[in-house]
């Protein structure tokens, strides 16, 4: 399962200039901010994954973060880098990742997140709840920088959050 956070708008209507983006990454505590022109557009919230009828979550600790590594590279889009944490709550391992791409024409984030081995007894018992949650935003207030997210039912309309 992969997020596409695609920021293809951010240019500054005043000045018609490309506005910068930038994902800035703790890698101790695997916590990251969404940058726009240097100023926090984007927070990260708790990460969370569902396994054996239990929430391990890094709110609590009870999901552990075991390995982050970095690695760069190009691709047919451009040169990127990528961070990537290897997480473990009781017996499950995920591995999550942000990829961000150095090319100005295209400020692109790439959020990923992999279960290593299954995962059993994960259902929410709550249809407007998830599994998992990477990435998972909070908001910062901030100027002229606004977010659409879509909850509910199959990520439908029904609780479709729009804001600044």
């Amino acid at each position: 399962m992969f997020l596409i956070l695609c920021l293809l708008a951010l240019n500054c209507a005043a000045h018609g200039t490309q506005s910068k983006f930038y994902v800035d990454i703790d890698n101790k505590t695997s916590s990251f901010r969404l940058l726009v022109d240097s100023k926090p557009w984007l927070v990260s919230g708790n990460t969370f994954f569902s396994h054996d009828g239990h929430q391990y979550s890094t709110a609590d600790q009870t999901l552990k973060l075991l390995i982050v590594a970095s690695e760069t590279g190009e691709d047919q889009v451009g040169r990127w880098h990528k961070t990537a944490f290897d997480y473990q709550g009781g017996t499950l391992s995920v591995k999550t990742s942000i990829k961000t791409y150095d090319t100005p024409q295209l400020p692109l984030a790439i959020f990923s997140q992999t279960y290593i081995g299954p995962a059993t007894n994960t259902s929410s018992h709550d249809v407007n709840s998830v599994i998992s949650s990477f990435p998972s935003f909070r908001t910062l207030p901030s100027e002229n920088l606004g977010y659409l997210s879509y909850a509910g039912d199959m990520v439908g309309y029904k609780k479709l959050s729009i804001g600044r």
